[in-house]
């Protein structure tokens, strides 16, 4: 299996569509056929849907307006179809020869390249194109890889023959395109599909195999393990580290180290489950095995972010689930019950549970989202309490057989089941799930079965000559819209997470959030901004900051890099010399400083010898400066407390200037007189009264 993604699923189409956001997204499902098995699929990271399966007759394989007919060379072919998430069809191809064939997995590569692992007899033409490329089996049946570009083209087929028969249960792939399938053999099998002879023989009825192939089909190396009873391996993955990880099944003692070291492992029962670890080059790195003392079987393996290990089976009465000298022990309310094991990448237990009751359920296959939630899906009859820890979640099946979908927490708490059922049997093979948190299952069913987990009403019916129908289905997680609110407090302004800067409290402002899972959540702003006086005036040679609520001042000098002014901490700050300056502020946490104000008449009165008067002072309009000579040139500049320029006057050959003042709002206000005998500063008071 690839890590992203595996399922098992249908053909032709029937499509329903909700009339309401809520879980159930889409069915389809094939039907018509003579002859109708469940099949395989492939989410692919590109987020197409790769089917595959076997069908007799003819079929039409576009589930939407359009008509895409396939017609099958002999008693079973091989279809290839491709869709999008939504369910709309791309293409379709198919292959076969006279004889049959079956599929056991599909799957397909960061490129869009497919992978088909399956059986053939007799002469089969492999090409779904126009071209032909036969092959031609050897022994009682032979396994066959197909690889096809993302458009269904031929790219390469290989086969594994022998003697016996050399069946492919899995397949996997690794971050650089090489190839593994896993099985089972037994007799003599030429493991190399070229020109050169890989021949081995099994040691017992059936033994296990590991294949690797390059992404051109050359072969790499194979590895294989068995005792004297029967052995197979079931399911394969790669992890992020660069690992294999394969489960099957195994019974009384075998040496499940490839190499040249021995690994013994006994079985408990029957046959028991194994979980084997090798590196990309197959070297051993770890197995392990547990069991009851019956029959325990494997369904599926899967990893997560963090390369724990989760393997899902199937067990009876009890069984002691930690395989070190440790015990666990889980038992069964009924006769038997669906297990997950989980190990640690290095091969640890962590935990395991289970999920039962007095009647029959089985888990075909697990996955993992990104939080590392896990899925499991299977089928069930009679009533199963679907809760693996304290809690009770009893369901009871509709039909003889209904489909579930279970999800449980990385700590293996139980979040929530639903499940399909109708008048027949309903069976859930497959599941994935996407980057935004879509399910999709795949499976089989007959009969009507009712495919909306919630209050609507999806049903499907199996028609023509076949007794089951094949289905993928689709599902969100977003049952309901989050709303929170987001509470802040902020100085003067604050930008949100919608990218808007607020200066005033708000209560009514939201934002809509998709999450991963593709969920609404809409956040309401709850807003209280703090504005404080950061304003400053220029009172005769002091400056004073206006915000007489502030805790705390420091004054600064603009010209100095906004320099700190040692030990000038107060609310005014005596100017000593011209410049710029400003002032920190910090009431009640809220910290911000002042514009700088320039300052540049400091001392000027002392650098003009000659006399000035201003008269009238207060003034309610004009006031005139009066000189004590006669002035060839003097430049006289009005400016308010702040240090904006309100008037400039050039005076020339005259000893007085009258200044209107009658538009300026009452307040202080300073006069620079500059002449060649210096700098004079006098202060008037307009008083508008």
């Amino acid at each position: 299996m690839y890590k992203t993604i595996k399922l098992i699923v249908f053909l032709c189409f029937t499509t329903f569509t909700p009339l309401r956001a809520q879980t159930f997204e889409w069915v389809k499902a094939f039907n018509g056929l003579l002859f109708n098995d469940c099949i395989s699929l492939d989410l692919s990271s590109s987020g197409h849907l790769i089917t595959a399966g076997t069908f007799s007759g003819s079929a039409d394989f576009d589930p939407g307006q359009g008509t895409t007919m396939l017609t099958s060379v002999g008693f079973t072919d091989v279809y290839v179809q491709k869709m999008d998430t939504s369910g709309n069809f791309i293409w379709a191809k198919s292959f076969g020869g006279i004889m049959g064939e079956n599929i056991n997995q599909v799957i397909s590569d960061d490129l869009g390249n497919i992978y088909i692992i399956g059986g053939f007899k007799g002469t089969v033409d492999f090409n779904p194109g126009s071209g032909t490329v036969n092959l031609t089996s050897n022994g009682v049946s032979d396994s066959f890889i197909l690889k096809l570009d993302p458009s269904g083209n031929f790219l390469w087929v290989n086969s594994l023959s022998g003697t016996s028969v050399a069946v492919p249960y899995d397949i996997a792939l690794d971050s650089t395109g090489n190839i593994y399938t896993v099985g089972g053999f037994s007799g003599t099998i030429d493991f190399d599909p070229g020109s050169n002879t890989m021949n081995l023989t099994s040691n017992g009825q059936s033994d296990v195999f590991v294949h690797k192939m390059d992404a051109n089909g050359i072969f790499q190396w194979v590895k294989t393990l068995g005792g004297t009873n029967q052995e197979r391996a079931l399911s394969v993955i790669t992890d992020n580290s660069g690992h294999l990880y394969i489960a099957g099944e195994f019974s009384d003692t075998v040496d499940f180290d490839p190499g040249s070291s021995l690994t013994n492992l006994s079985s408990n029962g029957l046959s028991d489950v194994f979980i084997l670890k090798l590196d990309l080059d197959g070297n051993f790195v770890w197995a392990k095995s547990f069991g009851s003392v019956t029959e325990d079987n494997v369904y599926d393996i899967s990893v997560d972010e963090f390369d724990n290990v989760y393997t899902l089976g199937h067990f009876a009465i009890a069984a002691d689930f930690d395989p070190s000298a440790g015990v666990y022990n889980l038992t069964t309310i009924g006769s038997t019950a669906l297990f997950v094991q989980t190990m640690d990448a290095a091969g640890n237990f962590i935990k395991a549970i289970t999920i039962g009751g007095y009647d029959n359920i089985v888990g075909r296959a697990i996955t993992t989202d990104h939080l590392n939630n896990l899925y499991i899906t299977g089928d069930f009859s009679g009533d199963i309490d679907f809760n693996p820890g304290d809690g009770t979640t009893n369901l009871s099946t509709i039909g003889s057989t209904d489909m579930f979908i279970v999800k449980i927490d990385f700590l293996g708490f139980f979040k929530w089941v639903k499940t399909f059922g109708g008048t027949g049997q309903v069976s859930g093979n497959a599941i994935s799930v996407d980057t935004l948190g879509n399910i999709y299952t795949g499976g089989c069913f007959s009969g009507t079965a009712d495919f909306d987990p919630n209050i609507g009403v999806a049903n499907l019916s199996v028609s023509g000559n076949t007794f089951t129908d094949n289905f993928v289905h689709k599902m969100s997680q977003c049952m309901t819209t989050i709303h929170v609110t987001d509470h802040q407090t902020a100085c003067n302004s604050y930008t949100w997470i919608d990218g808007t800067e607020y200066t005033s409290s708000n209560v009514v402002a939201t934002h809509n959030l998709i999450s991963a899972y593709g969920c609404d959540s809409i956040i309401t702003l709850n807003l209280t901004i703090h504005t404080m006086d950061i304003s400053t005036a220029m009172n005769g040679l002091h400056l004073q900051s206006n915000n007489a609520l502030a805790t705390s001042y420091q004054w600064l000098n603009c010209d100095n890099d906004n320099a700190v002014i040692p030990n000038e901490t107060n609310q005014s700050y005596t100017v000593t010399s011209n410049g710029s300056y400003a002032v920190i502020v910090n009431e009640n946490g809220c910290v911000d400083t002042s514009t700088c104000m320039l300052v540049d008449f400091v001392g000027l009165n002392q650098t003009n010898k000659q006399t000035i008067s201003l008269h009238p002072n207060p003034a309610k309009g004009n006031s005139t400066l009066y000189f004590d000579q006669i002035q060839k040139e003097s430049i006289i500049s009005i400016f308010s407390t702040n240090g904006q320029l309100i008037q400039q006057i050039i005076l020339k050959d005259d000893d007085q200037q009258t200044i209107d003042l009658g538009e300026q709002t009452s307040g202080l206000y300073y006069i620079n007189v500059t002449n060649k005998s210096g700098n004079s500063t006098q202060f008037i008071l307009i008083n508008e009264e």
